[in-house]
């Protein structure tokens, strides 16, 4: 007899899907849904003490593993082992860390200058200001009308003089506009009785000025006669963060004459001690002073300089005042104490004291 071989094409195998009982779909489904809220709750954050918390999944100590030992603890633990088995398999990465908390905190006001310009166009198409002061390099525009309908364009000169045909040498150097417009038009009167004058600015001097100090470009710059000092700090690049922004010093021959705090422009819109140049003029931006720092329920959380605000009051006021939710009772106040490391200490703000409480350099309040 002669035996032939079956035709394994020909060969209808009888395959009997397993036969699942309930408990065992009832698994199958609390698998899939654990797998997707693992996966749905990406990325994961360890606490402060280090451990990993994952949905479903007791806690993790994960501090001082690398990616590696991270990846192996969590396949071992039984309730992913398990899911491992059905055939998801966790990875890890460790992405960069982003700061929290106190930590992202950043000095408030500096981004002002974040959009500086590069170059420096001054206006050319806004009304003069009435105490815009005259110098050398200015151009007034006299027309006369009445007896004669004539316009001259004059020059100051460097000593501070326009000549005026038929009238003469006009001082004009150190006045306002509006004590030039007064000026000749009394000259122009007594010397000419049946004219009448109108007196405006054409174009305008420009200037060389000095930005030295805490900026991110310091050095000197020619800029237009209009520019004020907040002007000639955006030319610079602006302020750097070891700078300060409330003690900003207008220098003129030596004497510092003025000082900018660029929080009353930026908190107020107060910009009346923002002082228009005049050649050889310095800003100089000193070194920033004392800082505190305020996280938690307050709309502005940001690191503050403090002049002559050291309270927890003003400090609030600051950042823009409390929120609804805040917890006034229970603000806390981190201080470093030479010799003794970071103090914690409690404030409540309903008590008798309130928040008058004075802070010093490097505090941290928590609301």
């Amino acid at each position: 007899a002669e035996a032939e071989a079956e035709d394994p094409g020909t060969r209808q195998d009888n395959i009997t899907e397993p036969i699942l009982n309930q408990s065992e779909l009832e698994r199958i489904q609390q698998l899939a849904q654990l797998i997707e809220h693992l996966t749905a709750g990406n990325p994961y954050e360890l606490d402060s003490v280090g451990y990993l918390y994952l949905p479903g999944v007791r806690r993790m100590l994960l501090a001082g593993l690398n990616v590696d030992e991270a990846a192996i603890r969590i396949r071992v633990e039984s309730a992913l082992a398990e899911v491992a088995l059905a055939g998801w398999v966790p990875t890890v990465t460790f992405l960069p860390l982003q700061p929290v908390g106190v930590a992202a905190l950043v000095p408030f006001g500096y981004d002002l200058f974040s959009g500086a310009p590069t170059t420096f166009a001054p206006a050319t198409d806004v009304p003069v200001p009435s105490d815009y002061v005259m110098g050398p390099g200015d151009t007034v525009n006299v027309q006369l009308f009445g007896g004669e309908n004539v316009e001259y364009s004059l020059v100051v000169s460097r000593e501070g003089t326009i000549n005026f045909p038929e009238i003469g040498p006009i001082s004009v150097g150190g006045l306002t506009f509006a004590e030039l417009r007064e000026v000749v038009t009394q000259r122009v009167a007594a010397a000419m009785p049946v004219a009448r004058s109108n007196v405006t600015l054409g174009e305008l001097r420009s200037i060389r000025i000095f930005v030295l100090g805490d900026v991110e470009r310091a050095g000197s710059y020619t800029v237009s006669g209009f520019t004020t000092m907040t002007n000639a700090l955006f030319v610079s690049g602006g302020i750097t963060e070891v700078g300060s922004l409330r003690q900003i010093e207008l220098k003129r021959d030596g004497q510092t004459i003025s000082t900018l705090d660029l929080y009353d422009l930026l908190l107020r819109g107060d910009t009346s001690a923002d002082e228009r140049l005049q050649p050889g003029d310095v800003i100089f931006a000193p070194p920033v002073g004392n800082t505190v720092s305020i996280d938690g329920g307050v709309r502005r959380p940001a690191i503050y300089e403090l002049t002559e605000e050291n309270t927890v009051d003003t400090l609030v006021e600051l950042a823009g005042g409390f929120l609804p939710n805040a917890d006034l009772s229970s603000l806390k106040l981190e201080r470093i104490v030479p010799g003794r490391g970071v103090t914690v200490h409690d404030l409540d703000l309903t008590g008798q004291l309130g928040g008058s409480e004075t802070l010093q350099d490097g505090d941290v309040v928590q609301v």
